[in-house]
C-alpha cells in the first residue's frame, strides 16, 4: 500500500516536468532509502526535504537547510511513544512547491488519519497537524474520544548534522568522549525570565529510571536527557514527566548552537505541554490538539523549525511574530518578573 502510493506519487510529480526535485546534499547516504523530495525550485533559498523510510511504519523527513553549512535534521514523523498506540504511515503525496503532506492512521481509532504537512520556508519548515476521518472505513469503528487524543511524538535529531552532532555519546566508556555530550548540552538553550539560558546553567534534577550512583545521574549534568516546562506551570504538575527541569522557559522555544557557533537551529511551538531535550541530540515538544473547545475532528497543532544565524534575539522576535498567543503569555510573565523585583 505504501510502496504503491509513493510510487504514484513520485510517478506523477515527475511525470508533470515543470518542477525541478532538488538533488539529494551529500549528507545523504545511498543506502538511506528517500521515497520521496519536496520540489524545490529554488534549493539556495529554501530548506531540502527528504522523506526517507526507517521502516514501514515509520517515514523520516530529512531537513538541510542551505543557510546553514553542515546542516541536517531528521524528523522521525513519528516516534512511537506508546506501543499500544502508534501511528501508521500511510502514504505521501506533494501538494506543492516545497511541501511534503503525510498520511498516518491511528491503530487505537482505526477510522482516523492524522494529516501532516511540512512546508519549507527562507531558515524555516512549518510542520502542520489535523485529523481527518477515513470515510471509505469498513472495519471497527471506536468511539473517538470527546477531548483527549494520544499526541504523535514528532522528535528533531541532529545526531546526523556535521556542525550541530557533539561527536560523542553519553554512555561512552572514556571522560574525553562524553565531555563532548556534555558540551553539546552547554551549546542547547531555552529563554528564561533573563533571557537565552543554555541547559547546562539550568537546574537539571536527577532521573527516576536510573540509580542515583549510575552514569546517567552523574554531575555535571545529572540526567542527560531532560524535560522543560513553561514558567506559569509547576514543574511537579501532570502530565510532565519525571525529569523535569526545575528551571522553566518564558517561551516554547528550544535550540542549539552549531559547532562553530556561527548558526543556531531550534524548535518553537504553541501551545506545548512540555519541551524535551533528549540523548538522541533531539527536541521534541509535546502539543496538546487545540482548540479544545471544538469536536476532536476539527483540532490540530503546529510547530516550526528554525535554521538562521547565531541571532538569539532576532530567533526570539521571529518566534514571538509566528506564534502571537506565546508572545503575549511571555509579555505577561516578563510584566510580573518585572514587578516582583520592584
Amino acid at each position: 500500500m505504501i510502496m504503491l502510493s509513493c510510487l504514484f506519487t513520485c510517478l506523477s510529480a515527475s511525470a508533470a516536468g515543470d518542477q525541478p526535485f532538488s538533488t539529494p546534499p551529500n549528507v545523504l547516504d545511498k543506502a538511506e532509502k528517500v521515497i520521496a523530495t519536496a520540489m524545490n525550485p529554488d534549493p539556495d533559498k529554501y530548506p531540502t526535504m527528504h522523506c526517507r523510510l526507517y521502516n514501514r511504519q515509520i517515514p523520516f523527513i530529512t531537513v538541510t537547510f542551505p543557510n546553514i553549512p553542515g546542516s541536517r535534521v531528521d524528523g522521525c514523523t513519528y516516534e512511537p511513544t506508546d506501543p499500544k498506540n502508534p501511528y501508521n504511515f500511510i502514504g505521501l503525496r506533494l501538494p506543492g512547491d516545497n511541501q511534503i503532506e503525510l498520511r498516518h492512521r491511528s491503530t487505537q481509532y482505526p477510522q482516523l488519519f492524522v494529516i501532516t504537512t511540512l512546508t519549507a520556508e527562507p531558515g524555516a519548515v512549518t510542520t502542520q497537524a489535523k485529523l481527518e476521518l477515513d470515510t471509505e472505513w469498513k472495519g471497527d469503528s471506536p468511539d473517538l474520544p470527546e477531548d483527549h487524543l494520544m499526541w504523535p511524538n514528532l522528535c528533531w535529531s541532529m545526531i546526523q548534522s556535521p556542525n550541530f552532532t557533539p561527536g560523542g555519546v553519553p554512555n561512552a566508556p572514556d571522560i574525553a568522549t562524553r565531555k563532548k555530550y556534555y558540551d553539546w548540552i552547554g551549546r542547547c538553550f531555552i529563554f528564561m525570565k533573563d533571557g537565552q539560558t543554555f541547559l547546562d546553567k539550568t537546574k537539571r534534577v536527577r532521573t527516576p529510571e536510573v540509580p542515583d550512583d549510575h552514569e546517567k545521574n552523574k554531575p555535571p549534568l545529572y540526567a542527560w536527557s531532560q524535560h522543560y516546562v513553561g514558567a506559569w506551570d509547576e514543574p511537579t504538575t501532570p502530565p510532565f514527566p519525571h525529569n523535569t527541569c526545575l528551571s522553566r522557559y518564558t517561551i516554547p522555544l528550544i535550540g542549539a548552537v552549531s559547532n562553530d557557533g556561527n548558526y543556531i537551529i531550534a524548535l518553537g511551538g504553541d501551545p506545548t505541554d512540555y519541551i524535551a531535550q533528549a540523548w538522541g541530540v533531539c527536541f521534541h515538544h509535546i502539543q496538546p490538539w487545540v482548540p479544545k473547545d471544538v469536536p476532536l475532528i476539527q483540532r490540530g497543532w503546529r510547530m516550526k523549525l528554525y535554521g538562521m544565524e547565531n541571532d538569539p534575539e532576532t530567533l526570539l522576535e521571529k518566534m514571538k511574530q509566528d506564534f502571537p498567543d506565546a508572545a503575549k503569555r511571555l509579555e505577561k510573565v516578563t510584566s510580573e518578573s518585572e514587578n516582583e523585583t520592584k
